[in-house]
């Protein structure tokens, strides 16, 4: 805990730094590619926190009527007309923008959800939890692939199945924190 206010202060000095906030405005179009949203604009600043040197930078979608699956009636229709568009535009816009840089190699961006969602939809118009395909979209490592496939009603996966642990494995190992690393909980209690 000692060691939390050093970094604290050094994300608070590269949040105010010059890398990440020139003193050159950003460009109109560039603020548009990003979508002139909340979430795109935190992509935005996403991108420029890499650039910076950030190891790692999170950005969510919630703040949009709960996310993607809000439990109530017309969740689809407003995730068709708002939540999807709001998505496609700001994930694809630093994805190509980091290409464009030739940094996306060095860059893992993924999109995901925090827990599956059922095949089909309930008679609220929405979908429930679903533990069994959780499916998600990475950018930065082997372009171009679709890495395994769900069965035809994307209930399951049919194969190449991978357990959350081994998208974590990968962002940690990304980050060169070894894979035997533990680390103690609250309690004392260790965790792998």
């Amino acid at each position: 805990a000692s060691e939390l206010d050093t970094f604290y202060q050094r994300a608070f000095a590269l949040l105010r730094s010059q890398r990440v906030w020139p003193r050159s405005r950003i460009a109109g179009a560039t603020r548009n590619r990003f979508g002139l949203t909340e979430f795109g604009q935190c992509c935005l600043l996403a991108r420029r926190l890499v650039q910076s040197g950030a190891p790692m930078v999170k950005c969510e979608l919630l703040s949009y009527a709960r996310g993607f699956v809000g439990h109530a009636q017309q969740q689809l229709s407003q995730n068709e007309s708002s939540l999807a568009p709001t998505l496609d535009t700001a994930f694809s816009a630093p994805v190509r923008d980091l290409d464009d840089r030739g940094i996306l190699n060095d860059t893992l961006a993924i999109v995901n959800a925090e827990f599956g969602r059922t095949p089909a939809i309930n008679v609220y118009a929405d979908r429930y939890h679903w533990p069994w395909g959780s499916p998600l979209a990475v950018a930065g490592i082997h372009p171009g692939i679709a890495y395994g496939t769900s069965d035809s009603a994307a209930a399951y996966a049919a194969n190449k199945t991978q357990h959350p642990a081994d998208m974590a494995a990968t962002v940690y190992h990304l980050l060169g924190i070894p894979a035997d690393t533990t680390i103690h909980n609250s309690l004392g209690l260790r965790i792998r």
